[in-house]
């Protein structure tokens, strides 16, 4: 949160996480809301991630900016970030380029928002700095995560950075509740063989291209490192005589999570869930805030796992269906 508060309004301690959901039922992906105390001089900001931008999707966002206005008491600065271009391609002629960051485009945004920026990055974006000395912009360290969409880390080109490092930290984090090790075991093995294949294809062509020895040893490098992590992790889990079985066939395919971390006890799992239950009906008849909810779970000792209020609300709802199964 504090890269995008900070990169759109300098301000990186003034915002909250609010509700996405509004009175008509669509929802925004991410809301963020100012504080008490900075209220009166910063606006709400509403981030989207996008596949494509099309007139449809922009005619949706403007509801969401109006929306955004009934309940903030005003207009929300907006930033959405753009995976895979416009449709019609017309569209980015319409948008204003800046300057200095090919990355970053502003849309016409009269009368809806304060301000409307994109961000699109092309193979040939131009980051402004070195991976190896983390001086990478930060927006666009953030939107190449969404960008690359690298199922692990070592094939993501911005590897060695330390927001992206941080931000596959999070990801495994926010995703670690729902993983399944008896499913996906093929899952994993596919994610590493494509890893690796995806490093040996990039070393071939650069050693095609005629580039340096040291761009190409970099590549291979990468992959040598990616190797070495997998290789500590399992050859640990196959000489300790307490690992189960099970722990040895089903591997966790990213390279950062710790073999030494259990998943959350059923009994913890009941508590979040009494504690929503509780929550909820206390708010009756008012609609369920779940960003307040997590704030007040948080301050009882709950919610370890959980960073967001989607991700509460959407784990809250996995381990109901989990329980209706047993």
């Amino acid at each position: 949160m504090q890269i995008i508060t900070k990169a759109l309004t300098e301000v990186q301690d003034g915002y909250d996480i609010a509700g996405i959901e509004w009175d008509d039922g669509t929802r925004s992906d991410v809301v963020y809301c100012p504080r008490p105390a900075v209220a009166a001089a910063l606006a709400p900001i509403i981030v989207e991630v996008q596949n494509k931008v099309t007139p449809i999707f922009m005619s949706r966002l403007i509801g969401y900016c109006l929306h955004a206005k009934a309940v903030y008491g005003r207009l929300p600065t907006v930033l959405v970030f753009c995976v895979s271009g416009f449709s019609p391609q017309s569209m980015q002629k319409e948008m204003v380029r800046d300057e200095k960051r090919s990355w970053l485009y502003s849309a016409s945004c009269n009368w809806w928002a304060v301000r409307c920026s994109i961000i699109y990055i092309k193979e040939d974006a131009d980051f402004g700095g070195d991976e190896d000395n983390n001086n990478i912009e930060p927006l666009f360290a953030l939107a190449s995560f969404f960008n690359e969409q690298q199922p692990v880390m070592h094939a993501h080109s911005l590897a060695s950075n330390a927001i992206i490092q941080q931000l596959y930290y999070l990801a495994m984090t926010e995703t670690q509740l729902q993983k399944d090790y008896s499913e996906n075991y093929a899952a994993a093995m596919n994610a590493i063989c494509k890893t690796h294949e995806l490093l040996y294809s990039k070393a071939l062509k650069s050693l095609k291209m005629g580039k340096t020895n040291a761009h190409t040893s970099k590549i291979l490098g990468r992959g040598l490192s990616y190797t070495a992590t997998l290789k500590r992790k399992y050859s640990i889990a196959e000489c300790d005589d307490s690992s189960s079985a099970t722990d040895e066939e089903h591997p966790d395919y990213s390279p950062i999570a710790s073999s030494s971390s259990p998943a959350p006890g059923m009994r913890k799992r009941l508590k979040d869930i009494e504690f929503v239950d509780q929550y909820r009906k206390n708010l009756k008849p008012l609609r369920m805030n779940w960003s307040a909810c997590l704030k007040d779970g948080k301050a009882a000792g709950l919610f370890e796992l959980y960073n967001t209020s989607e991700s509460l609300r959407s784990n809250i709802r996995l381990i109901r269906e989990q329980l209706k199964q047993t």
